[in-house]
């Protein structure tokens, strides 16, 4: 079971459980009036125990990926990667896939914002080969989990979009009009960098249609709060 903190209106999930022992990875999200702004959800992470320690980016749809060994704003990018224990990354996401990767056997960590620009641009597989450059990660030792994310029964493109991806990762659902799969085309990615395919986890809730209070972009526009996910050695 996953451990469930809620606290006025602010939800924390523990995501440990998908990973190793070695890892503490949770998701913030806050529901009212005033949904979740980045700077609310981690001071709230700071409450329960990150103690300024939170590296973060701002977020650019790239396949940019940062190597960081101290906590504050890193620059533009849309991966963090690390093996410090004293620092604890963190991305914001409403919708896009938030990825969680850990490499046990050299305590070495990655987290990836991958919406379908960021997936165009390959930056999961980015992710491994930077973890792999920096920090000597056998890419066959990485676990990874893939957090909520709009799954493809709710993410309609259009032909724009669509031009940009492999059929396999597209089901037709009226003319010019796809359903993508950004799930399956990182996970490709993954595999295709190395990572073992039973090592590849996915969250099964889809942030536009589940009842779970995550926020979507696709449901609520500009108006959407964001999911913060937070991954940190311990």
């Amino acid at each position: 079971m996953k451990t469930i903190i809620k606290e006025n209106s602010f939800t924390l999930e523990d995501l440990s459980l998908h990973l190793d022992d070695k890892v503490y990875a949770s998701i913030v999200y806050r529901t009212g009036k005033r949904k979740g702004r980045f700077t609310d959800l981690l001071e709230f992470s700071d409450r329960l125990g990150s103690n300024g320690k939170v590296a973060y980016a701002r977020q650019i749809h790239s396949n940019r990926v940062v190597s960081v060994d101290a906590p504050g704003l890193v620059g533009e990018c849309d991966g963090l990667i690390s093996d410090s224990p004293n620092v604890v990354l963190a991305i914001q996401v409403a919708d896009c896939l938030p990825i969680f990767l850990i490499a046990p056997d050299v305590s070495a960590i990655g987290l990836v914002h991958a919406g379908w620009r960021g997936t165009v641009a390959s930056i999961a597989r980015e992710a491994v080969r930077k973890l792999k450059e920096d920090f000597d990660v056998d890419p066959g030792s990485l676990s990874c989990f893939i957090g909520p994310s709009i799954h493809t029964c709710c993410y309609t493109v259009g032909r724009e979009v669509m031009d940009k991806f492999q059929p396999d990762h597209l089901t037709e659902n009226e003319p010019n009009h796809y359903n993508l799969d950004l799930i399956s085309a990182n996970s490709a990615q993954l595999s295709e960098a190395g990572v073992a395919a039973e090592k590849i986890i996915v969250d099964k809730r889809c942030t536009h249609c589940s009842e779970s209070g995550l926020h979507s972009y696709r449901r609520h526009g500009d108006r959407a709060g964001r999911n913060v996910c937070f991954l940190n050695l311990k």
